[in-house]
């Protein structure tokens, strides 16, 4: 019966994939959908990765001109979604991803966790954009290990999901939407890297922002806080699901109304105001967890503090552990993760394929023009 069902979803997100082709300049090679960007690059859609509620992202071969091909991913807008009603989510993430590159790549600390967009196309009616094929986000990596990340490990990308947000805060910009289903790792040689994606809500900090809808990672409802710092409080809430999401209260407890989550929240916080003396308090929530996170909770409750405070917890950590930043991580070693994923690393073919997406984003950003405006002003 899961068998059917699943085939059923295949089938209609393969059906969105067609009608997306007819509305780009498309033609068909031996039945196989190909997409033609506005830069005339040629893209066969294979097929679905991850489907969303207002886009798809569908692993995709670019199709050179020698007659090589480049696995990538394609994201796009789904059939019968009005880019009005996701609020011009793709076309921000668009947008953001070029001028980022144009802008700010070589100038901030951190970038090596933000994608490069390759390519993308625009309508009236649709959006897409190409860029290099990530790995499972922390929420599916668990799944396919069959288990929770050790404390370490959650340590470990816990630092790289604060060096990206740190990030975006050097350019003035809050991603509002910090979950462990937004960091992916990479492929290959970059399994050990954490990618920050879903960019599509992104606002400049002098914006009032919409936080995410899940409140279990949204910040605190507090008033005139540092925006900033709120978005910390997104992290911190993503570090504490990574180091035992089963041990938080709202996961605990199905069903749970926002207004109990938000009470939950802030006797978690309340609970170490009083300094580390108070850090095993019951009821907390945070008793199971270990002193250096707990600690990062006591200094967050600080209207200044430095992300560099925060770092420093997670670092001693690692130190209490013996463990380095830079070891490997349990799926790179796990023979099992590794056949399920039937990885066969080449390293010459990954050097040719990040030569091909270099020069693909080269032609992009020479004569990038934003996505256009539409009658009312709005950008598309």
């Amino acid at each position: 019966m899961e068998t059917r069902t699943h085939e059923k979803e295949m089938s209609a997100m393969l059906e969105d994939a067609h009608d997306l082709a007819l509305d780009a300049e498309e033609e068909e090679e031996k039945g196989n959908i190909v997409l033609k960007s506005g830069k005339k690059q040629r893209y066969e859609i294979v097929k679905p990765i991850v489907a969303g509620n207002n886009s798809t992202v569908y692993l995709v071969n670019h199709l050179l001109k020698d007659g090589s091909i480049v696995k990538m991913a394609m994201k796009a807008e789904n059939q019968g979604i009005k880019s009005e009603s996701t609020g011009f989510a793709l076309a921000n993430e668009i947008r953001f991803l070029v001028e980022y590159q144009k802008r700010w790549r070589d100038q901030v600390h951190g970038c090596e966790h933000l994608l490069p967009i390759c390519d993308y196309g625009h309508s009236k009616r649709y959006k897409f954009l190409i860029m290099p094929l990530l790995g499972p986000n922390l929420d599916q990596l668990r799944e396919e290990m069959k288990k929770e990340f050790s404390p370490t490990t959650a340590a470990r990308l816990s630092i790289q999901a604060l060096e990206a947000v740190s990030m975006l805060h050097q350019i003035k910009i809050l991603h509002t939407r910090i979950e462990p289903s937004h960091f992916c790792i990479g492929t290959e040689h970059q399994r050990n890297v954490l990618f920050l994606i879903g960019l599509g809500h992104i606002v400049t900090s002098s914006k009032t922002p919409t936080w995410n809808r899940k409140p279990q990672y949204s910040p605190r409802a507090i008033a005139n806080k540092n925006l900033y710092n709120m978005e910390l409080e997104c992290w911190f809430f993503t570090l504490l699901d990574l180091f035992g999401r089963n041990e938080l209260p709202w996961n605990k407890f199905k069903n749970m109304s926002k207004e109990t989550i938000e009470e939950r929240k802030l006797l978690m916080f309340n609970s170490v105001v009083a300094g580390p003396g108070n850090l095993h308090s019951r009821g907390s929530g945070l008793n199971v967890f270990p002193i250096e996170v707990r600690t990062i909770c006591a200094i967050m409750n600080k209207q200044n503090y430095k992300v560099s405070d925060l770092r420093l917890q997670l670092i001693k950590l690692l130190n209490r552990a013996n463990v380095g930043i830079n070891v490997p991580f349990e799926w790179e070693e796990t023979p099992e993760y590794l056949a399920c994923k039937d990885i066969k690393f080449d390293m010459k073919q990954y050097k040719l394929n990040v030569e091909a997406i270099r020069e693909c984003t080269k032609r992009l950003l020479k004569d990038y023009k934003p996505p256009p405006k539409d009658e009312s002003g709005s950008q598309t």
